[in-house]
């Protein structure tokens, strides 16, 4: 479920876990920062060595409204990934992945997304 390469190819803390019993249809939990937590590394976001100010702003901006956009969608600051009872879950399960991949590569997506929980049937024991 994770993307591997010989580089670093994740910008969001991933954690695995296994699945819970009691909600047996959750593949993922998305959480967001709060609006503190945002601002402070909002405010804390640096310059690339290799990047122009004008550039600098521009991603600081497109870091604002992807944030925006997260926050009109999820305002409880929580995004649960769930399978379907009455649909195909390998389509599902693919979609999914699809969507953890962007969120969890996307480096605009670093100061907005504090956590990413995949649950697993492959992991031994109970998570409480």
């Amino acid at each position: 479920m994770l993307p591997a390469e010989s580089e670093r190819c994740t910008q969001i803390r991933t954690v695995l876990k296994p699945k819970l019993e009691e909600e047996p249809l959750l593949v993922a939990l998305v959480d967001f920062y709060n609006d503190d937590e945002f601002q402070v590394l909002f405010g804390k976001m640096i310059k690339k060595s290799d990047e122009e100010e004008q550039q600098f702003q521009m991603r600081k901006k497109q870091v604002q409204q992807k944030r925006e956009q997260f926050m009109v969608s999820f305002p409880q600051r929580k995004e649960k990934l769930m399978l379907s009872s009455n649909g195909n879950a390998d389509i599902e399960r693919d979609k999914i992945i699809k969507k953890l991949h962007g969120y969890i590569t996307d480096e605009l997506c670093v100061n907005i997304i504090k956590e990413i929980s995949i649950y697993t049937e492959k992991l031994r024991g109970k998570y409480k």
